[in-house]
């Protein structure tokens, strides 16, 4: 039976919450905590408040950290686009391979995966629209 008691999480807890958030692991939790490394991993492992807690919020910070990476995606590709024209020859490549493992056409075993336009429905006029704006930012398309 769980008291109330076990449900508050302490201040070593909570420090330690806000410290596997920024990256740390299990020892540096429990130095920076002033715990054992085991202790902290009991804290993970064997109190579900603990656990819970964590995990809550580590959704709440990937959700926010979603978001906050969607608001940088039109950035990214105006810089791709810039790339794609480029005077240097190995910025227009570099930029090409992105593209291409962005929409996942780099590096795929034809033999045994089927095309990228299969696997996301996209026609084959889909594809030569792409190209064909590829092409006109100034990029070399390699068919």
């Amino acid at each position: 039976m769980m008291t109330k008691e076990d449900k508050k999480l302490s201040g070593p807890q909570q420090k330690a919450i806000n410290l596997f958030l920024a990256g740390l692991n299990d020892t540096q939790v429990g130095e920076q905590v002033g715990v054992a490394r085991s202790t902290v991993n009991k804290w993970k492992n064997k109190n579900p408040n603990f656990g819970a807690e964590l995990d809550r919020q580590q959704q709440e910070l990937n959700q926010e950290n979603r978001l906050q990476l969607s608001g940088l995606v039109g950035q990214s590709i105006q810089v791709l686009r810039q790339s794609l024209a480029s005077e240097n020859e190995r910025i227009r490549l570099s930029a090409s391979v992105h593209v291409l493992k962005a929409t996942g056409l780099y590096g795929q075993d034809h033999e045994t995966t089927s095309s990228w336009a299969e696997q996301s429905e996209t026609s084959e006029a889909d594809i030569q629209t792409l190209i064909a704006q590829f092409r006109a930012m100034g990029a070399q398309v390699i068919a």
